[in-house]
């Protein structure tokens, strides 16, 4: 293992499992991360090009893309793709993806979404001239936008609809091509809603394949799928029998009191008794159904269901004959922050896995504590675990029937109830502060001690990096391990007290509340700044 050459990551890693990758203690890899100018902790994530350029640079070792894998195509399970076509139909919110694809498959699901927008993501298929086109309909919300990315790896084209009626966005419009065009995915503009003018119509100037379409009416549907078809028909695209087979959870959601789970298998076979392998759990397939019959075996691609499973709030699987071995490393939070916990139920798994994608991505949290997260409706259980281990309960897309809603006001359970996802969100970012950063606005190295009094300790340091200023909030490290947050009391440089201190400067300073600190700790200093990716 140590004189391991290359490893395969996907777009981010944490830290913990690049230690298990690469075969090195995990303090040795936060030490050697440090020594290069970057400070993480156990649990902080790292970015593909910095992974990349640090395992090169330090222990010699080729980092590449999971997706980049190629597969030889003289294997015998490796047949060209003729006759399936994968499509996604994305675009902004009410710009008629959903309408487009009502109209294809002649069915009317706008009219069951909450408020008429998409919050999920649906799957159909469809029989078009002898070619079974696959159709995944995609939320527009930025909120969803790793549900996204997923589904966009596995498609063939993409249907971008833009909306006739609005104000055309060019520079936003081709900056989303762009990021298609890097997935090497064919597109196709649609430009919906055209009926609606009959004068003055106006001419859009895209370089890439597009057509006027109205979703509503049906205006050139017929021509959109024909020339999506011959665009399909230029490419070389294979169905990959080989194991280990892949797929994605489409979606979860409770009918008739039965959670049904939508999969989407791209890749392989399956069959009753494999495993579906998730980043930290295995779970074991008895039975499945496909076009309601239960089902021993499947290839890809096909759309299968199953019946009254709790999936890990994930979206990509892996098929195999056993179960997987897990390296897991131990979850922690920092004792100084204080955490609300959330208990958080809802009606379906985007929903679950849009929530869990927010709260990962947070750059700055010192407030909430999802405990759990699960689909269904609220019940009696839930709402002891949530007395027992002082919850707030939040609930999206689900309606808490009276009894459990007197239960909760009886024992003084706070809780909260949306109907959007993205009105969560915003709950959270207003009420939790969660749409802040910090920014590093300075370094301090301990260099002596000095006795004050017969209870505090003067730390006298030198400021290594920026300014120090006595308004900012701190932080101490010992041996890159974070021992206290909270404030300085004073600064002084030779009795004189100041309330900023300068790169190289050296000065006396006590901090409020903490004395534990020794020669060679860092005191960090920092603010907090809005961050732009939650600003809309």
């Amino acid at each position: 293992m140590d004189n391991i050459k290359n490893i395969y990551i996907d777009n981010k890693v944490l830290i913990k499992d690049l230690s298990f990758l690469i075969n090195k203690p995990i303090e040795k890899l936060i030490k050697d991360l440090f020594l290069n100018g970057i400070f993480v902790k156990l649990n902080d994530y790292l970015f593909f090009e910095n992974v990349k350029k640090i395992c090169k640079k330090i222990y010699n070792i080729d980092v590449f893309k999971k997706e980049n894998i190629k597969i030889l195509e003289n294997n015998n399970k490796l047949n060209k793709r003729t006759d399936v076509i994968f499509i996604t139909v994305t675009g902004n919110v009410n710009n008629g993806k959903s309408s487009l694809i009502d109209f294809i498959l002649k069915k009317n699901n706008v009219k069951f979404e909450v408020g008429e927008i998409t919050q999920n993501i649906s799957v159909f298929n469809f029989f078009f001239f002898e070619k079974k086109i696959y159709l995944f309909d995609l939320p527009g919300h930025s909120l969803f936008s790793k549900l996204i990315n997923i589904n966009l790896s596995i498609s063939d084209i993409i249907f971008y609809i833009i909306s006739y009626e609005d104000n055309i966005d060019y520079k936003k419009i081709n900056d989303t091509i762009i990021k298609f065009e890097k997935l090497s995915i064919s597109i196709i503009l649609c430009i919906n809603k055209y009926d609606k003018f009959k004068f003055g119509k106006k001419y859009l100037n895209f370089k890439n394949e597009k057509i006027y379409i109205s979703a509503k009416t049906g205006f050139n549907i017929k021509k959109l799928i024909n020339t999506s078809i011959l665009i399909f028909n230029k490419k070389n695209k294979y169905i990959d029998l080989n194991n280990p087979g892949k797929g994605i959870i489409v979606n979860s959601c409770f009918k008739n009191d039965v959670l049904i789970t939508t999969l989407f298998i791209f890749k392989g076979t399956l069959e009753t008794g494999n495993f579906l392998n998730f980043k930290h759990i295995s779970i074991k397939i008895l039975e499945f159904f496909v076009n309601e019959k239960i089902t021993s075996k499947i290839e890809s691609p096909n759309i299968i269901l199953i019946k009254n499973i709790q999936f890990p709030i994930e979206v990509l699987f892996e098929i195999s004959n056993t179960r997987k071995n897990y390296f897991i490393g131990i979850d922690y939070k920092d004792k100084y922050y204080n955490f609300t916990n959330f208990y958080i139920k809802v009606s379906t798994h985007n929903m679950g896995f849009s929530i869990m994608n927010f709260y990962n991505d947070l750059k700055l949290n010192e407030s909430i504590n999802i405990v759990k997260l699960s689909i269904g409706v609220l019940n009696d259980n839930d709402i002891n675990y949530c007395l027992n281990f002082n919850c707030i309960i939040i609930t999206v897309g689900i309606l808490i029937s009276s009894v459990l809603k007197q239960k909760i006001l009886i024992n003084k359970i706070k809780f909260k109830e949306f109907d959007l996802v993205n009105d969560l969100i915003d709950y959270f970012k207003n009420f939790y502060k969660c749409n802040k950063i910090e920014k590093t606005i300075g370094k301090l190295k301990i260099q002596e001690i000095f006795p004050s009094g017969k209870l505090n300790k003067i730390a006298g340091c030198k400021v290594i990096f920026g300014e120090v200023n006595l308004k900012n909030n701190i932080k101490i490290y010992k041996n890159l391990k974070l021992i206290f947050k909270g404030k300085i009391k004073s600064i002084k440089i030779k009795n004189q007290t100041k309330e900023i201190v300068i790169l190289n400067e050296e000065c006396g300073i006590l901090i409020k509340n903490f004395n534990n600190y020794e020669v060679g700790d860092i005191i960090e200093s920092y603010i907090y700044e809005y961050d732009k990716k939650y600003i809309e």
